[in-house]
């Protein structure tokens, strides 16, 4: 069998499968393909659609089976080796219910809080929790659901090392590496299954990589360069735009390189507040105007434009911030999807929009001009 994986400092998604084969010591063949980005010109995307139109890892093959979810790789292996699940089918069942749960939740812990095995975020993770009501929320479901299978002292969920565990091992590397705060039950199995020789395998592979990957870190514009985020955020608030913070929102954009010759921004804006202006948010530090996103809502779909950080104030959180402001305005307004169109240049801003959870669609933009407009 070989599973394809990304890089191990990053990609929570491989971790699962891989620790849970090393620990059962099922054999297999680790196939690298290391993120280059994920454009679909990328040399990590052309490898992964080759096996799977999903391009994403992990992929197991066997022979002439191939197999491109977490969940499914699980069941796959368990025709051939029961240890996967407990033995117990009541424990099996309870098992099978948390990593499915893991599998498709905690959206807020995995979005703010991406799994970085080299760093240390700690005093990010501080900021964070005070910050999102909804890390919060996924912080107190994560207690509430494995509290039942916290033992004294600490080992596995279910008594011996299995796919719950594997699967959860992911979120306990995110939690000792943003230290957000635990039960002493919970702490207790945050340090043992952390110390588990498998996973200890793993960290120390993806420490030994050594590759610092930009698109990928929402906080550190260097594998050195750990942001005063707490300070940053402290006095950084967002609100809907006032037709003083016009000049200012021009210069932002300006300095991003988001204006063109053929759309006025003092025109995009005048526009912008004859439909839904509560939808046009500016994000201050202090007195300074730090970033400006508009979106609108249709009634079916949300869109996104200008969305906007100053150059000096880019990897260090606040545009997944800006955008978490903008996704809970939309969602109450009975918003069930975001659209959002990025050139097929700007390899930079679709790696951002990928590392908070949007994903490339298998569509076609068109357009037309109903007033002068540039040829094409």
């Amino acid at each position: 069998m070989k599973l394809y994986i990304g890089n191990k400092n990053y990609s929570s998604w491989s971790m699962r499968p891989w620790v849970l084969m090393r620990a059962l010591n099922i054999p297999f063949d680790e196939v690298m393909v290391k993120f280059d980005g994920f454009s679909a010109s990328s040399q990590f995307k052309t490898t992964m659609t080759a096996l799977t139109p999903s391009g994403t890892v992990p992929v197991l093959v066997d022979g002439d089976i191939c197999i491109t979810d977490t969940l499914a790789i699980l069941e796959y292996l368990y025709e051939q080796q029961a240890d996967i699940w407990p033995d117990d089918k009541a424990a099996r069942a309870a098992a099978r219910n948390l990593t499915s749960l893991m599998h498709s939740g905690f959206v807020a812990l995995r979005s703010h809080c991406p799994m970085i095995i080299d760093a240390d975020l700690k005093h990010v993770g501080a900021a964070l929790y005070r910050l999102h009501e909804d890390l919060r929320s996924d912080l107190a479901l994560l207690e509430q659901v494995l509290a039942p299978y916290l033992t004294e002292p600490a080992g596995p969920l279910f008594g011996k090392f299995c796919a719950a565990d594997a699967f959860f091992a992911p979120v306990m590397m995110r939690l000792t590496g943003f230290g957000l705060p635990l039960s002493p039950a919970l702490e207790a199995y945050r340090a043992y299954i952390t110390s588990y020789p498998a996973i200890q395998a793993w960290v120390a592979d993806a420490l030994a990589e050594q590759e610092f990957l930009d698109f990928e870190e929402p906080y550190r514009s260097g594998p050195d360069t750990d942001p005063d985020f707490g300070n940053l955020m402290f006095d950084t608030h967002i609100r809907s735009y006032h037709s003083d913070d016009k000049q200012a929102v021009i210069a932002l954009w300006e300095d991003c390189g988001l204006t063109r010759p053929w759309n006025d921004p003092e025109l995009d804006i005048a526009a912008k507040l004859t439909v839904q202006s509560e939808l046009f948010f500016v994000m201050y530090k202090a007195e300074k105007l730090v970033g400006s996103v508009m979106a609108s809502f249709d009634g079916h779909r949300g869109m996104v434009y200008y969305l906007a950080i100053a150059p000096d104030y880019q990897k260090t959180g606040l545009g997944k911030t800006l955008m978490d402001h903008v996704e809970t305005a939309l969602a109450k307004k009975g918003c069930s999807k975001i659209n959002l169109m990025i050139r097929e240049d700007n390899h930079l801003v679709q790696n951002f929009y990928h590392r908070i959870g949007y994903r490339r669609q298998d569509v076609t933009v068109y357009g037309k001009w109903l007033t002068d407009g540039p040829a094409g």
